[in-house]
């Protein structure tokens, strides 16, 4: 089988100069070229140009495919109108998606590979840049959902400890270019779902205090535990130490395990046994005449006497739970 290569990079914010066409021609006597386009196959040969230079210099967008399992969607956006780096260096984390600043620009690339080398799908790339131009734009006014599913497709390859990233609104209703996007990106549609799913919505924590959590959650509960028993003995652990027994709770979801209805207040007088918490972590509380046993996502801390070391580690539990981890 020959090798197949697509390049197409196209101008949106200017249109090319006569001088700056002529410059692209002398790279390429075959090219499509006009004022807002650039694009050529190769067979056997490759271009004779570096596409990123190109993109830095003259165009907005680009967009690679090849037969040896390779893909690129890449972008240039104005640094003044899109996100500042800290909050691109949260989603794009890894070596596959990558972003890099050009003057004042970002470039911002999505990338495929398959790990076989060749893709068994035949893709000849045209037709690509119009179902993902739009992308630019979405970013271009505050729209982070692409970012979201360039960490979500490289996730399997990122570090056991690395932060996960706020999950920005609306991802269970995609944009057309979104949804090409978790085509391009060969990204696992019920990744995508179950992420939706995740509540209550984060997106409007401050990143700080959702890296906060992460860390305390990587690097302090979880930290060096390879299976369930160890993580639920991790989070026990944590909560044990953290918790001020006994503190003033009130549920804030009644569950078909527990008695409990919404609002009602108890007090909780420390962790139920660590053979009861390796499904859920479970706290004791006092209920009418006896001690009950109970899962703390139900509960909340209800009184301003309980101190904040309390209330952080609770939240934390529900983090964890509400982001969809488990043991």
């Amino acid at each position: 089988m020959s090798e197949y290569q697509y390049y197409e990079l196209v101008a949106v914010d200017r249109q090319l100069s006569k001088e700056e066409m002529g410059y692209l021609r002398g790279i390429s006597s075959r090219a499509q070229i006009s004022s807002t386009r650039f694009c050529n196959t190769y067979n056997y040969g490759d271009l004779k140009a570096d596409p990123r230079q190109l993109l830095s210099r003259f165009f907005d967008a680009y967009v690679y495919v090849s037969n040896f399992g390779c893909k690129i969607f890449a972008i240039k956006v104005p640094r003044h109108l899109i996100i500042d780096e800290s909050t691109l260096l949260r989603y794009l984390q890894g070596d596959i998606c990558t972003y890099k600043s050009s003057g004042a620009h970002w470039i911002i690339e999505f990338v495929y590979e398959d790990e076989d080398g060749y893709d068994d799908e035949w893709d000849e790339g045209d037709g690509w840049m119009g179902s993902l131009l739009n992308i630019r734009s979405e970013l271009m006014h505050g729209d982070y959902r692409s970012l979201y599913l360039a960490w979500l497709s490289q996730l399997d390859e990122l570090e056991p400890d690395a932060l996960s990233p706020a999950i920005p609104p609306g991802l269970d209703d995609l944009s057309a270019s979104q949804s090409a996007l978790c085509d391009f990106l060969k990204l696992d549609a019920q990744r995508v779902v179950a992420s939706a799913k995740v509540k209550p919505d984060y997106a409007s924590v401050e990143p700080e205090v959702l890296i906060e959590i992460e860390e305390r959650i990587h690097n302090d509960i979880v930290v060096d535990c390879y299976d369930e028993l160890e993580r639920s003995t991790g989070w026990h652990c944590y909560l044990d130490d953290r918790l001020a027994f006994p503190f003033d709770a009130e549920c804030c979801q009644e569950l078909t395990v527990s008695p409990l209805k919404m609002k009602e207040r108890v007090v909780v007088t420390g962790m139920a046994d660590q053979d009861y918490c390796e499904a859920t972590m479970q706290v004791q509380i006092k209920w009418l005449d006896r001690t009950l046993a109970v899962p703390l996502v139900q509960l909340e801390a209800s009184s301003d006497d309980v101190d904040e070391e309390t209330v952080e580690a609770i939240g934390d539990w529900h983090y964890w739970v509400e982001q969809g981890y488990h043991f």
